[in-house]
């Protein structure tokens, strides 16, 4: 029995309930420069009181004059067990792919505690520390196969990641938040240095009926990694990126 079925009474029924939300932005832009951007966000969520499933997944598709600049995806399946109304513990896998880089894949395994402050269909505060081991993947073509020896890497990692929603304006608005940081704790290769990651978003959203909604967010990626050669550093000119985007979505 858990925290969140405590007391000596008749236990409640384990219902379950699921929830989702998705967001498209388009960008079709004709001026000196012809440009196109797709980029679709979404998460779908199974939970009672003792167990809860999460899918997030994300689509990201630019094109300048016709030449394809960022073509990716992630998804990340995620299971908590709630020990109490607070107290949960989280196993995830966030699965990165790009179609356009040689370093094409990043899988990372990571499990830990997190709590709930609060948590209702429109409001909730969570955070969430785990620990756990990313593994890298890039074609044998390219350079970092001589620097590694190898077509893969392992870095473990400690991150802390948040949820944040919080209704305005008697609920016709909501502002959120969510994001992680990853903090790697040993570095495979003396010429190649991943220190850190964040990956975070915050923003507005305001609901035009029950489900529909138009939202504005910001989006930070930021990979803090450099490399070593010839007694000179170099930071790769595409380490930190900033998405501002009007999305339409839809929720259930």
């Amino acid at each position: 029995m858990t925290g969140a079925q405590s007391g000596s009474g008749v236990q409640p029924e384990p219902h379950w309930y699921l929830a989702g939300r998705g967001d498209l932005a388009l960008k079709l832009k004709r001026n000196d420069k012809v440009t196109d951007n797709v980029d679709f966000s979404g998460d779908i969520e199974l939970a009672n009181l003792d167990w809860r499933y999460t899918l997030e997944g994300k689509y990201i598709y630019d094109t300048v004059d016709g030449t394809t600049k960022t073509h990716k995806y992630r998804v990340k399946p995620m299971a908590d067990y709630f020990i109490d109304a607070q107290w949960f513990w989280r196993s995830s896998i966030y699965y990165q792919y790009d179609m356009l880089s040689s370093a094409y894949l990043s899988i990372d395994y990571g499990t830990g505690p997190g709590y709930r402050f609060w948590n209702d269909k429109r409001r909730r505060l969570e955070t969430v520390l785990q620990g756990g081991l990313s593994r890298a993947y890039w074609h044998q073509e390219s350079s970092l196969s001589r620097v590694f020896d190898s077509q893969t890497v392992s870095y473990p990692f400690a991150s802390f990641g948040w949820d944040y929603r919080q209704p305005l304006l008697n609920g016709s608005s909501e502002l959120f938040s969510d994001g992680t940081y990853t903090k790697y704790l040993d570095q495979p290769s003396p010429y190649v240095t991943l220190n850190q990651n964040v990956e975070a978003s915050v923003g507005l959203r305001y609901y035009l009926n029950d489900y529909l909604n138009l939202s504005w967010r910001s989006e930070l990626e930021w990979d803090d990694l450099w490399l070593e050669w010839g007694g000179k550093s170099y930071t790769p000119s595409n380490s930190k990126e900033w998405r501002h985007l009007m999305s339409l979505g839809a929720s259930f």
